[in-house]
């Protein structure tokens, strides 16, 4: 191998890791990248059934993808390269088949290819039990391939629905304009392989005449294995009437052929019931009585709550004025406090003194007074008038007030004794304070 040839393959190898390393089968699959799912498988056998097992993956394999999008030569190398590994009827999370996806998108060749290998028609899905006959009435060219396709003629599935069980048919209650029959079904053992009766179509005759009264295709309600019975209700039927009823099975390929006749049933006629006049007109005077008294009853009810929201309110008052009475009381027992502790508290001087100093201060005070008043006369004698100096003559003499006319005005303050006293009346409280 030259060293060109040898570059090559290293860098084909590298591509395939880059590739690998960032996808995987189910991926490649998907979009329908055979060589790298092809490389996959080479890699790990096991890569071709592998399970996509993660949060949306549906347990899908990578031939359900594959099927899903239609990639015809990714499906041929899953069936072919890997048959031994690969299970073509393999379900999903949902029970859908490889098939059933492949029909349920209108892939046709993928179904035709499906079919020739064998894959499963009567496997039914979890949710509406569809098979993939079901889903491939949506495509007309696909739903053809599973009609006529020669190699599965014989197949039991490629069949109409079998024959019903004769239904057991027996009358419900009815009313005056309408009656009903109720239709008990009894389904026919389901072998394996054998497409499943989904619905059920049912048929009313309105006898003797034989004429179709209704017509009705109801969904299969149970699942069970073997024998399954149900039941259906028909309604709107004629009272006095005589019906008969015919069954058939519904799945993938169609209608089967109908049952043979049930028995005939007929419905009776509920009569009308004739009241007299007198009757009705007591039920109406009765009604009205019971009607008055609930009246009377809701209107006495009324007053009782009326009375007891009034007394409840006259109540409430009464509670509301003992309060603030009290509330007055207590405010005037704290004023009176409040000023009987004023009145018992002793009088405070702004300057108290000590009581030596105050007798100190009373004795003094004559002199001071005495100095004051020489302070502010005049050193010369000053004449007075001889009414007001009579006055201070007769007081300072202690003469009476007929003195002080006769005498001379003049007076000599300075003549006075030191420690004679003047008294000058009011004038001295106003000058001195």
């Amino acid at each position: 191998m030259t060293a060109s040839e040898l570059s090559a393959v290293v860098t084909s190898l590298e591509n395939a890791a880059l590739l690998i390393a960032s996808s995987d089968v189910h991926s490649a699959a998907y979009h329908g990248d055979l060589a790298l799912v092809a490389k996959f498988v080479e890699i790990d056998g096991a890569m071709a059934s592998a399970v996509d097992d993660s949060e949306f993956g549906g347990d899908y394999t990578p031939l359900h993808y594959a099927c899903y999008n239609g990639h015809l030569p990714v499906v041929n190398y899953l069936l072919d390269e890997c048959n031994s590994r690969v299970d073509i009827d393999r379900r999903t999370a949902t029970g859908c088949t490889p098939l059933f996806l492949a029909a349920q998108q209108g892939h046709g060749k993928v179904v035709a290819t499906l079919l020739e290998k064998g894959a499963d028609v009567t496997v039914m899905e979890d949710e509406y039990y569809y098979t993939a006959l079901d889903v491939a009435r949506e495509h007309p060219n696909v739903f053809k391939l599973f009609k006529g396709h020669a190699d599965r003629e014989y197949d039991s599935w490629h069949h109409q629905p079998p024959v019903m069980h004769v239904p057991k048919v027996s009358a419900v209650s009815s009313t005056v304009a309408q009656g009903g029959v109720s239709v008990e079904l009894v389904m026919p053992k389901e072998e394996k392989g054998t497409l499943k009766i989904r619905e059920i179509k049912v048929k009313v005759v309105s006898l003797p005449s034989g004429a179709i009264t209704d017509l009705l295709v109801v969904p299969r309600l149970a699942w069970g294995k073997g024998s399954v019975q149900e039941s259906v209700v028909v309604r709107g039927l004629e009272p006095g009437g005589s019906y008969g009823v015919y069954v058939a099975g519904v799945h993938g390929m169609g209608y089967g052929e109908y049952s043979e006749m049930s028995e005939v049933v007929t419905l009776k006629v509920r009569e009308k019931k004739v009241v007299k006049k007198e009757v009705v007109e007591k039920e109406v005077v009765k009604k009205e009585v019971v009607k008055k008294e609930v009246v009377k009853k809701e209107v006495v009810k009324k007053e009782v709550v009326k009375k007891e929201m009034a007394k409840k309110e006259v109540v409430k008052k009464e509670v509301v004025k003992k309060e603030v009475a009290k509330k007055e009381v207590a405010k005037k027992e704290v004023v009176k406090k409040e000023k009987k502790e004023v009145r018992s508290t002793p009088s405070v001087a702004k300057n108290p003194q000590p009581p030596q100093e105050k007798r100190s201060q009373k004795a003094a005070r004559p002199l001071l007074e005495k100095q004051a008043v020489n302070a502010t006369l005049p050193a010369t004698p000053v004449k007075m008038p001889p009414l007001v100096l009579g006055d201070l003559q007769a007081k300072t003499m202690g003469g009476g007030s007929d003195r002080g006319s006769d005498e001379s005005s003049e007076m000599d303050f300075d003549a006075l004794a030191p420690d004679e006293e003047v008294d000058v009346g009011g004038e001295e409280d106003e000058l001195f304070g």
